[in-house]
């Protein structure tokens, strides 16, 4: 690993702990012509992202093409994972009764939706004038900062792969902290950097989405986060159903299918490639996700880590 300086790769410091000192552990990424770096800080061990995209750039991360509406191969996976995921993020908030929910980021709101016919009173934050116009259409209109909220307004708040996005993610959980009830709870989701297949593709895992994630968590750097901002953790979850799509993500993109995290564009990649390599393809998926439905169980009972993890925290007084 390379020493770096906030000279050689930006001004961030650790959104975690403030230090500037860090150390590369990948070589840079490239978006249109920008280059970025993954650094893990000395002082806390938090992976973050050097330097921050602009607010232009990050425009342009989050325009319609993140939310894909298209007939396409991403769209039909999406479809028949969407069943799944919400059944897996209704699950931490299943034995509580239905109070006043706030999902941070809240996208295209299918999650809110789905809440809303649980019985919950659902609000949402978002500041993407594509998932906007998405969330609309389902009845749900996001405000853009959860600032405007009293304080104690909350029964439960969610951060469904949100807080690596952030580019100050403590900030946001002060302020979370704030307008959650003293008995409330937070529920947070996000990649896991423990997971082997991290260390198996490196640059190529899936997850890593850079530069739209802007941090690249542990669990045990998560926990520091949340403690730093009143939270105490009461619950771990590691493995989730929805990981072998991932797993899969994961090889197709170190195959070269995939382009850094740019799934929607799966479609346009294949059409672009030769006839051979087309029916190698053909040929070769299917075997890659039939060994996703066995290797990220395998890898999850060999460490007890897997792609994602999802945290429920309590408010500390």
């Amino acid at each position: 690993m390379i020493s770096t300086s906030t000279s050689d790769v930006g001004v961030r410091i650790c959104p975690l702990c403030g230090s500037a000192d860090a150390v590369t552990v990948l070589d840079r990424e490239t978006l249109r012509g920008n280059s970025f770096h993954l650094v893990r800080c000395r002082n806390c061990s938090l992976t973050y992202t050097r330097p921050l995209p602009s607010t232009e750039e990050l425009e342009k991360l989050y325009s319609d093409d993140f939310y894909p509406t298209g007939t396409t191969t991403m769209k039909q996976m999406r479809t028949l994972l969407h069943h799944i995921v919400l059944r897996q993020r209704y699950r931490p908030l299943s034995r509580r009764k239905p109070g006043r929910l706030l999902d941070v980021g809240c996208g295209d709101a299918d999650y809110l939706r789905y809440m809303r016919s649980r019985g919950w009173d659902v609000h949402g934050t978002e500041t993407s004038s594509a998932a906007i116009r998405l969330a609309r259409l389902k009845g749900i209109e996001p405000v853009a900062s959860a600032s405007v909220f009293q304080t104690g307004y909350f029964d439960a708040v969610t951060l469904w792969h949100v807080i690596e996005h952030l580019p100050d993610p403590a900030s946001e959980l002060v302020e979370l902290h704030r307008i959650l009830k003293t008995d409330g709870v937070l529920v947070a989701e996000v990649p896991n950097m423990n997971s082997w297949m991290y260390a198996i593709c490196r640059a190529e895992w899936f997850p890593l989405d850079i530069p739209r994630h802007l941090q690249h968590f542990t669990p045990k750097t998560l926990r520091m986060l949340l403690d730093k901002c009143g939270f105490t953790v009461v619950a771990r979850r590691n493995f989730h159903l929805s990981d072998p799509a991932l797993v899969a993500l994961s090889l197709l993109q170190r195959a070269g299918i995939l382009h850094h995290g740019q799934a929607g564009q799966m479609v346009e990649n294949v059409r672009s490639m030769p006839a051979m390599r087309k029916t190698l393809l053909s040929l070769t998926t299917p075997l890659i996700v039939l060994l996703s439905t066995v290797l990220s169980p395998l890898l999850f009972v060999l460490s007890r880590n897997s792609e994602t993890m999802t945290i429920t925290a309590a408010p500390r007084a």
